[in-house]
């Protein structure tokens, strides 16, 4: 097969596999000769309006694209890092689209004063945010509709900012702290600590996954499901509002560490592979209406974490 097409070839491709402008093409190790070319031109990076809609290729896997605006990349996309146009400060996930960023180090940036600030991202109505480069670092990333999902599928994700979307898939690594207190300077008064907070309706944290919440995790009441199968730590209050968060089942073994519980139910479900794996919970506090209930092998803590 050919190692390079063109644009006018890949659109025509897209056009006869995709129907709109919310699928994405992928034509994997494939050049496009005018990606190719804005990429040499532009040292790794390459402008929006260069791209081409609903196609992605390796070559855009580890590109930064540059001059994105507040609406976001019509049709998604596969990339390094975004770089936001000239005072833009947030960027979005555009509707039924997937946003997949590769990169280390700060995802999403604006220019400020003499270096560059973290952006926040909002995810449009069944929009996907997906991250799976080490030591990646994002602002707030938050919900304009329904279906919305943010999935940290390898490496390691930091959240700076409050994390508020449908679904929350956590199979690499995840932590989500809180801006630092500044401490009073000359004149200057001091600037108390910021919680960074987690507010999602399903949850999944994957065998292998870890997730780290400083602050405050929110459940949304009714449907919805919240699966430990790896780890996840919540050294703030779990509000889960009548829902019950499930640890292990039949065949893994999740761990739970919990300060407080309000208003739900845990139940360590654990696999039972040879009678050795063991589902673990930890729950320093829980109000009058929540409970914790622990399967045969599991291990339940109660007033420690």
């Amino acid at each position: 097969g050919r190692d390079t097409l063109t644009k006018t070839e890949v659109t025509t491709l897209k056009s006869l596999t995709v129907s709109g402008s919310t699928g994405l093409v992928n034509v994997g190790s494939v050049n496009v000769k005018e990606l190719t070319a804005a990429l040499a031109s532009g040292n790794g990076k390459i402008a929006v309006g260069d791209l081409i809609t609903g196609v992605t290729n390796d070559q855009l896997a580890d590109a930064t694209v540059t001059g994105v605006t507040a609406d976001g990349i019509t049709g998604g996309g596969n990339f390094k890092t975004l770089e936001l146009a000239s005072g833009t400060t947030t960027t979005a996930v555009v509707d039924n689209t997937t946003l997949k960023l590769n990169g280390t180090g700060d995802l999403v940036t604006y220019a400020s004063g003499s270096g560059t600030a973290l952006a926040d991202v909002t995810i449009g109505v069944s929009g996907t945010l997906v991250t799976t480069g080490e030591g990646a670092v994002i602002g707030a990333v938050s919900n304009s509709g329904n279906g919305t999902e943010l999935q940290v599928a390898s490496g390691s994700l930091e959240v700076k900012g409050n994390v508020d979307v449908a679904t929350l898939t956590v199979d690499g690594k995840l932590a989500v702290n809180e801006k630092p207190a500044v401490p009073a300077s000359g004149e200057t008064a001091a600037v108390d600590a910021v919680p960074y907070t987690v507010t999602t309706r399903n949850l999944e944290v994957s065998e292998g996954g870890a997730a780290y919440v400083q602050h405050d995790l929110t459940l949304h009441s009714g449907s919805g499901t919240a699966d430990v199968f790896g780890s996840l730590t919540v050294d703030g209050t779990l509000t889960a509002n009548g829902r019950t968060i499930y640890v292990g089942d039949d065949e893994h073994a999740g761990t739970l560490v919990v300060n407080k519980l309000v208003s739900g139910k845990i139940f360590a479900d654990p696999s039972w592979e040879n009678g050795v794996e063991k589902a673990k919970v930890a729950v320093k506090t829980i109000d009058v209406n929540s409970r914790l209930e622990a399967g045969r092998n599991s291990i339940l803590a109660v007033g420690t974490t």
